[in-house]
């Protein structure tokens, strides 16, 4: 049987370690910001501003660090955080679901739009 041992520290600063997907995050979020108003002012679709887009993305990124976690403690080990309620706040010892990130993002997203009509 495979076990992957794959590092997912690409690189550490003053003993800050910086993970790949904390890099790959960070990336799509910049492209996001960079993408979104020239898609909008090329199709015509929407009003976003570079102002208003850096709201957007700021949002996105508050639902998605939340969705990811709640999700990763509802579903994977509820009662270890029962039991250690202050680790549920503890980002960096891991623990973030992609599929409480999307769910995050997009209530974030709607909540934004329903704000900003």
């Amino acid at each position: 049987m495979w076990v992957h041992t794959i590092d997912s520290v690409a690189f550490s600063i003053f003993g800050l370690k910086i993970h790949y997907y904390g890099i790959i995050y960070a990336f799509c979020f910049l492209l996001a910001y960079l993408m979104i108003p020239w898609i909008a002012k090329k199709k015509g679709l929407l009003k976003l501003d570079r102002e208003l887009t850096g709201d957007l993305i700021f949002w996105i990124v508050i639902g998605d660090l939340i969705g990811a976690r709640l999700f990763h403690i509802i579903f994977y080990n509820p009662v270890y955080y029962l039991q250690n309620f202050l680790e549920i706040f503890m980002l960096w010892k891991g623990g973030l679901s992609f599929h409480g990130a999307l769910i995050g993002i997009i209530v974030a997203t709607y909540l934004f739009c329903k704000k900003h009509k």
